[in-house]
């Protein structure tokens, strides 16, 4: 049982980096918009990034309940 959780925890490394990641490169993206573009479409891209890191926890949330539940090939459902 042990292993088996440490197994999980190692599997669940990546999903968990790869959304830091991404949140982070919107983050900076949103930062570079109010910046450089003009204030209405700052304020939308600025929304729709924020929609994406939204939904991005989400499935990375998803993820870790497949990997918890055993489901470790995410690719075997196709």
């Amino acid at each position: 049982m042990m292993n088996k959780n440490k197994k999980h925890k190692k599997q669940m490394i990546a999903p968990i980096i790869a959304t830091i990641g991404i949140i982070i490169y919107y983050i900076l993206y949103c930062l570079l918009l109010i910046t450089f573009v003009p204030t209405f479409w700052a304020i939308l891209l600025c929304v729709l990034a924020l929609i994406f890191s939204i939904l991005m926890v989400k499935v990375c949330i998803d993820r870790i309940k497949e990997i918890k539940g055993g489901e470790t090939d995410d690719l075997s459902k196709y």
